[in-house]
């Protein structure tokens, strides 16, 4: 499992954020941080900052998913491609 260190802590009424600094490879995408966003009802929203363009459509989109699942302890797959960015994938709980 690759280790996350939580840095910073936000609780409001509706959600909880927990950001988390990252420091590895996912082939040539390196990942920089990793913040989740836990709301009141259960969903969970998961932000991936990194130093690539869209990593959404490209030949390491199941390998991205499997490391930041690893990563986090628990599943997640990306959200629809219009919420993707560059620097930040966006992704959500399996």
């Amino acid at each position: 499992m690759l280790k996350l260190i939580e840095t910073n802590v936000y609780k409001e009424e509706e959600v909880v954020v927990r950001c988390y600094a990252a420091d590895f490879m996912v082939q040539n995408v390196h990942v920089e941080g990793i913040n989740t966003f836990t709301y009141k009802d259960g969903n969970i929203e998961v932000h991936v900052i990194h130093d690539t363009d869209y990593v959404y459509s490209t030949a390491l989109h199941d390998e991205f998913e499997t490391a930041i699942s690893e990563a986090l302890g628990f599943a997640v797959i990306f959200t629809e491609a219009g919420m993707q960015d560059v620097g930040l994938a966006s992704m959500e709980i399996k």
